[in-house]
């Protein structure tokens, strides 16, 4: 099982998102988003949630579910 700053990580590489993009998304600075990838800065869940609807919209799966 990943930790939540391998999922981090592999969420930002997967969308192409640079940390300082990631940092203005949720309104932190590049430096949070390092420590929260290196695991020295604990993540919001909510935050960590807006992270995650990178990778998986729910725009996108409610649309899937209609069709």
């Amino acid at each position: 099982m990943m930790t939540i700053s391998e999922q981090i990580i592999n969420i930002r590489r997967e969308t192409n998102k640079s940390q300082k993009e990631i940092a203005a998304i949720l309104g932190v600075t590049a430096g949070a988003i390092c420590n929260y990838e290196k695991g020295r800065r604990p993540i919001r869940a909510a935050d960590f949630e807006k992270i995650k609807q990178l990778l998986y919209p729910t725009d996108k799966k409610a649309s899937n579910d209609k069709t």
